[in-house]
């Protein structure tokens, strides 16, 4: 087990991005590579996905995130004290199916290994 857990706290939409805020609890062994400036550390990037239901899940390549790609969330978006970050997403990248309300999926990966996923929430209507 990794030791690192992804609190997400808010999945919003524009007419242009799907926005994710979330906080992270990292281990004490990622400590010099948070400093480093990988909020994420010990993971190398995030994914995300998008389950339509009748087994289709969707990973489109639009859903990666490296660290670089990771920013502070706007003031007043912080956890209970704990500092939080954000991922945004165009909404062009957003797959789209049948199913209007996917539910939304937050992966941490380093390199092939997956250390933890997360439930980050549903998809309001999808709009093209």
């Amino acid at each position: 087990m990794s030791g690192l857990t992804i609190t997400p706290q808010s999945l919003t939409t524009t007419p242009t991005q799907l926005n994710i805020t979330f906080s992270v609890d990292n281990p004490p062994s990622a400590q010099a590579a948070v400093a480093a400036g990988n909020p994420i550390a010990p993971a190398t990037y995030l994914q995300l996905s998008f389950d339509f239901g009748h087994e289709c899940l969707v990973f489109p390549e639009e859903g990666m995130f490296t660290p670089r790609d990771i920013v502070p969330a706007p003031r007043g978006q912080d956890a209970g004290g704990e500092e939080a970050f954000m991922v945004r997403m165009n909404r062009t990248g957003v797959p789209k199916s049948g199913d209007a309300n996917p539910e939304v999926k937050m992966y941490a990966w380093k390199g092939e290994k997956m250390l933890g996923s997360w439930v980050v929430g549903r998809l309001g209507v999808v709009v093209r």
